[in-house]
């Protein structure tokens, strides 16, 4: 772009070489007036090219405390402000925000934004902006100028905010003396000041005495009194100026209030004061002298409410065990012997298939089969259960012995961890992991399986334990269970 002085410099010395031609002095003139119109025309459209307005919204933006308020800008034409620098203010020593070189400049913010603003700068290239201030106090109230400046122009606009907070709803209290009735209204956190006013039933305003405070927030609270001189209905009515809602509490004062309260009330409290001192004397020894014996019968009351809660704990232990076995009332006794094809080489199942006792060798001449366990002492029953409520009864010959379930796909050719296993589930006679018992030389028991409950109990001297089948295995019994017997050498059992 040509500067205007190289310009004007230009068209002088075309000037001058004119009037040296052989042209007449008119058209010379003529000409000459011509070029600097073009050169002042020229100039002119640089600098217009440059000029725009910042825009606003006409009405202002309203808000209430505590909540974030935007405060939204806009070029007239469509241009890109990324390089301009911006300011937002409330008067020139003010700032509120500012944008330059491409970024938010905080050194010069007023104290009371700091960490308040948010700039939404995404829309920068179209030249618009937002400022959003964040958690609105009365102090945000007022006049907001925003200034675009770039190299060649500058402009700004104005937008007022409006700030403002509903109060509580009125308080009335009535209060007494030789004047009469005065009955006071007080509401809180209002802003801008409200307006307060006193009406009795007919609408006619009621003379009152009002007062302001204004907390460190910049809230206000106001305060006002009336003397009410008869019986009638009144109201407080507290107007706020923006938006325009009024709160508006009214109070009945009857003719009890109003007359007997002065001429009665006072003269029977003063006659009957004494005797309301010696209610009260009467009431402060009687505390004093039975105070002890509450406390001892709170103590025993906490002694028996401990016993009751110890005693139904009990109960309900109980009962729980009676329901546990009166399920199995109607349980089936499965007729079954021991598959002798299962058994490990250690254990002999003899001919009637009823006993099955364990040595300290393996039985030589065993054929090899794959149901046989090869690493445990067990041995199955020869028939799977799948549901329903069944009952084995059995003999043990000394406490070494353990029965439970297994499923069907267990890998009987390796040694198999009982604790760890998820296809089987044990309860141990020789130690106390699942049941305690008392035991002798020859034992008697009834194992119970409930297969629809994934639950079996073992029975036995009227002592009652019981395994939960926990494994994943057999959450949703997908396979038909087995009974199972784990015999220690030197032990036997025999079904019933």
């Amino acid at each position: 772009m040509c500067p205007f002085v190289n310009r004007t410099r230009c068209c002088t010395d075309v000037f001058t070489k004119l009037n040296k031609s052989n042209f007449n002095g008119r058209m010379a003139s003529w000409f000459s007036w011509s070029l600097l119109l073009l050169v002042f025309l020229s100039q002119n459209h640089c600098v217009l090219s440059q000029r725009f307005n910042v825009i606003a919204t006409k009405t202002p933006v309203t808000s209430t405390v505590g909540s974030d308020v935007t405060v939204s800008f806009h070029l007239s034409l469509e241009r890109n402000a990324e390089n301009m620098d911006i300011a937002i203010s409330r008067s020139p020593n003010h700032l509120v925000f500012y944008y330059r070189n491409g970024q938010e400049v905080t050194e010069s913010q007023m104290k009371e934004y700091k960490g308040r603003t948010k700039f939404e700068k995404g829309n920068l290239k179209q030249g618009k902006i937002s400022l959003v201030i964040q958690d609105v106090v009365p102090f945000d109230n007022g006049t907001y100028h925003c200034f675009f400046q770039s190299e060649k122009y500058h402009n700004e606009a104005v937008l007022d905010v409006l700030v403002f907070a509903i109060g509580t709803h009125p308080v009335i209290r009535m209060t007494r003396d030789n004047r009469g009735i005065t009955a006071e209204c007080e509401s809180e956190e209002w802003y801008p000041l409200p307006a307060i006013l006193w009406k009795d039933s007919r609408g006619n305003d009621l003379d009152s005495l009002s007062k302001k405070t204004q907390n460190s927030s910049g809230l206000f609270t106001v305060y006002s009194s009336a003397l009410v001189k008869s019986n009638e209905e009144i109201s407080c009515s507290i107007k706020a100026i923006l938006p325009a809602i009024e709160r508006r509490p009214g109070i009945i004062i009857s003719d009890t209030v109003y007359y007997r309260v002065d001429r009665r009330v006072t003269s029977s409290i003063i006659i009957a004061s004494p005797f309301l001192v010696c209610i009260l004397l009467l009431f402060i020894v009687s505390y004093w002298w039975m105070a002890p014996l509450y406390e001892s019968l709170n103590e025993l009351k906490a002694k028996i409410k401990s016993k009751e809660a110890r005693v139904n704990k009990k109960k309900a232990k109980h009962q729980a065990r009676l329901s546990e076995l009166e399920k199995y009332l109607n349980a089936t006794k499965v007729i079954m012997n021991l598959d002798a094809e299962t058994a490990h080489a250690k254990i002999a199942v003899l001919e009637d298939k009823k006993e099955a006792r364990c040595g300290q060798v393996k039985q030589p001449g065993l054929a090899d089969s794959q149901k046989r366990f090869a690493r445990n002492l067990f041995v199955l029953v020869d028939k799977e259960l799948a549901e329903g409520v069944h009952y084995l009864d059995f003999t043990v010959k000394n406490d070494l012995c353990s029965v439970g379930v297994c499923k069907q796909s267990l890998n009987r050719k390796e040694r198999i961890n009982v604790k760890k296993n998820k296809g089987i589930c044990l309860v141990q006679l020789w130690d106390d992991d699942a049941v305690d018992y008392s035991i002798e030389e020859t034992q008697k028991l009834r194992f119970y399986l409930d297969c629809s409950a994934k639950n079996f109990t073992l029975v036995h001297m009227r002592k009652v334990g019981k395994v939960e089948l926990k494994s994943e295995s057999f959450k949703h019994l997908e396979e038909a269970v087995f009974i199972l017997f784990l015999i220690r050498e030197g032990n036997s059992v025999t079904l019933l």
